[in-house]
């Protein structure tokens, strides 16, 4: 049995190794899919546009076409949610340590603060890196940034900064996606 495939109109994809124009390829077994697909991944205006540059020269990275397949869902918002409880928890209990268990420890000798703000701390950093990592893939953070954002939770105020810069983005990428109306059967005849 063949599978039903079907081809719609060309979309210009382009990479850094080949300036091709391929066609966009969908499933008429899978018509709901194919939808979500087309409304989450649309090309942005900058991949519509061909180089007349040579094949072999390096593109600039202010060049490369992107596409934009972030639409925040109901997962992304829980997502949020718990990276922002674990930022601020890990965040205060951060401060907590360093600048009341820390010197309680060293001058008066009083370890039981540093111990349990401490081990709670560990505890809820490991939790930390796997929810900022997950909510920093789901944003599409570049590598550096995530590396960042998840270095955050060990300096002091840090992680503060950087979970009002990450909500910035999700809610620039929420007010992104209410402005543009979604297309989801355009090209298809």
């Amino acid at each position: 049995m063949k599978r039903a495939v079907r081809t719609v109109r060309p979309v210009r994809v382009t990479s850094v190794t080949s300036m091709v124009v391929r066609p966009l390829v969908t499933s008429t077994r899978r018509p709901a899919l194919d939808a979500v697909m087309s409304k989450r991944c649309t090309p942005s205006p900058t991949s519509t546009t061909t180089s007349t540059r040579s094949p072999f020269t390096v593109p600039s990275l202010r060049r490369l076409p992107t596409t934009v397949c972030v639409v925040p869902s109901d997962a992304d918002r829980r997502a949020l949610v718990r990276y922002r409880v674990l930022a601020y928890t890990t965040a205060v209990l951060l401060i907590v340590l360093v600048f009341v268990g820390v010197p309680l420890q060293v001058w008066d000798h009083q370890p039981w603060v540093a111990r349990i703000v401490g081990t709670a701390h560990g505890y809820l950093y490991l939790v930390y890196l796997l929810v900022a990592f997950d909510f920093t893939r789901r944003l599409r953070v570049p590598l550096l940034r995530m590396v960042l954002v998840l270095l955050a939770g060990t300096i002091p105020f840090c992680a503060i900064v950087a979970e009002r810069l990450l909500t910035r983005r999700y809610e620039r990428g929420v007010a992104e996606q209410d402005l543009t109306p979604a297309v989801s059967g355009a090209g298809r005849g």
